[in-house]
């Protein structure tokens, strides 16, 4: 934590990953990505000027809101003093959050999505996922873990089932800040392993101050379980553009409706694939393609 003075009184403001928790997070990563601070001014000079000024001051009203709310959930500051914090001071923190937090972020996972395993040091990798376990609720979860094969080569969510799987890549795909606590909620087993959607909603919610180490290490896990994927299952990765004709087909599905199609849309053979490790459904989904079934 670092200390924030305001009026002789002493604030703290989470300063690394373990600290921050992902209700600050996605707060902040709203405000970057808000209609306010991405919209462009390319129409402005076909516009009437008074409108342009009108608009350009209620930016300004909504952003600084933002901004007292953010300083009221980073560091805990009283609404009545977070709002005479000087403008200026107001922005100048909120900025040094985005520096610290966003921007190093985003390009981490730029360049780890697009399969350069490098990763910023100072953003936990997927190895911080081995042997935790955490409190949720009243219960004991555990994260997916990473097995080590004999030959010293590792192997990323090896435990891990064909629905969570399927899951949890839609929701990466859809939406993966925002997504963040449903998809850990995904991932992360009880005592009783099985998946049941209701109990993964309500262990979501918990999830919402979660630790933002955990989740970067468990999205760069889902990454290298993807990329591992990729070297093995190559025709479950085809583009449209490829030359297998039922890569074609299903490339523009979701997982959970390659899942259907593995299971050959019925109920009985679903439910036998929804339970298979994830990396034998990828295994039959990649034979099924290569067949051409």
């Amino acid at each position: 934590m670092v200390s924030l003075q305001i009026n002789k009184h002493t604030y703290f403001c989470p300063s690394d990953w373990a600290e921050l928790k992902w209700s600050q997070f996605i707060a902040l990563n709203r405000f970057v990505h808000c209609p306010e601070n991405t919209r462009t001014t390319e129409n402005n000079d076909q516009r009437n000027p008074n409108d342009v000024e009108e608009n350009k001051q209620y930016f300004i009203r909504t952003n600084a809101e933002k901004e007292i709310e953010l300083l009221i959930l980073f560091c805990g500051v009283e609404q009545h003093i977070a709002m005479c914090v000087d403008p200026m001071d107001r922005k100048q923190f909120v900025t040094s959050l985005i520096r610290h937090f966003i921007d190093p972020l985003q390009m981490a996972f730029n360049r780890h999505e697009t399969m350069d395993r490098s990763i910023d040091e100072s953003i936990p990798d997927s190895m911080a996922l081995q042997k935790h376990e955490f409190r949720c609720g009243n219960e004991t979860l555990c994260l997916p873990l990473s097995e080590q094969t004999f030959d010293g080569e590792w192997v990323p969510l090896c435990e891990v089932s064909a629905i969570q799987w399927c899951e949890a890549a839609d929701l990466y795909l859809a939406d993966k800040w925002e997504y963040a606590p449903l998809i850990a909620a995904v991932l992360c087993k009880g005592e009783d392993s099985r998946y049941i959607e209701r109990v993964v909603k309500r262990r979501a919610e918990l999830m919402r101050d979660m630790p933002m180490s955990i989740i970067t290490a468990l999205f760069l896990a889902l990454n290298d379980a993807h990329r591992k994927m990729k070297e093995l299952y190559s025709a479950c990765y085809f583009k449209k553009s490829g030359t297998v004709d039922s890569a074609q087909k299903v490339s523009a599905f979701s997982w959970n409706e390659l899942l259907l199609w593995a299971g050959h849309f019925r109920a009985d053979e679903i439910e036998q694939v929804r339970s298979m490790n994830c990396y034998d459904f990828m295994a039959l989904v990649n034979g099924r393609i290569k067949a051409g079934d």
